[in-house]
């Protein structure tokens, strides 16, 4: 399976560790890595997902939590698509 990131999900990315960096650099870029580790662990089992109700396609369109993110993905037998990323205490 290949890892595929949207557009939204490169901006939203960006976005959340730039907001961590004015801070404190370090915990931004650990922050990336392990946000991006639990993105590549979800290529092995991405029906570990909850599955979105109000999606297009609820099957294989899920939600699943890493560290204090929310990471919105669908999914093919090919490709694992990440759609949005969001820290959980922004209202979405």
């Amino acid at each position: 399976m290949r890892l595929q990131i949207s557009e939204h999900a490169t901006k939203d990315f960006k976005r959340l560790k730039k907001f961590i960096e004015i801070k404190n650099p370090i915990a931004a870029n650990k922050m990336a890595k392990k946000l991006a580790k639990g993105i590549r662990a979800s290529l092995l089992y991405p029906e570990i997902g909850k599955e979105v109700r109000e999606a297009i396609n609820p099957k294989i369109t899920r939600d699943v939590f890493i560290l204090d993110y929310h990471v919105r993905y669908t999914y093919t037998k090919k490709i694992l698509l990440i759609l949005r990323i969001w820290h959980q205490r922004e209202e979405r």
